[in-house]
């Protein structure tokens, strides 16, 4: 699983940049809090957009995940497609977490919360 840490506009990004399954997210469940202890954030993204399958483990990593960032009080928007919105709806996680259909449209959630707090694109190295 190859994700990325990384701060645009003062909002947190986690990207999974190929296509897999979500499945071995022990390193970014170990960087996550510190991350979140290092920059200060007006919200957070976590783009599942190419995810192409979500079981059990995956759907337990995606619930330590949103933990993690909501014992911070931090803002979390999940982006989703089609397929993970499905299994997302099917075991309820709807009403816990904020849902997206497009990156743009999670950024713009952010946009209205001013914040000058860390400049754009800065990148951790967990």
């Amino acid at each position: 699983m190859e994700s990325k840490l990384k701060v645009q506009n003062n909002i947190g990004l986690i990207i999974y940049q190929e296509d897999t399954r979500l499945e071995g997210a022990n390193e970014l469940l170990d960087a996550l809090p510190k991350w979140l202890d290092e920059v200060e954030l007006v919200g957070i993204i976590l783009d599942l957009s190419i995810i192409d399958m979500l079981n059990s483990s995956g759907i337990g990593v995606l619930v330590s995940i949103a933990k993690t960032v909501i014992k911070k009080d931090v803002p979390f928007i999940v982006v989703v497609n089609d397929y993970v919105d499905n299994i997302l709806q099917v075991v309820g996680l709807h009403e816990i977490l904020k849902i997206s259909d497009t990156m743009e449209e999670a950024l713009i959630s952010f946009q209205q919360i001013p914040s000058t707090l860390s400049p754009e694109g800065q990148a951790f190295a967990p």
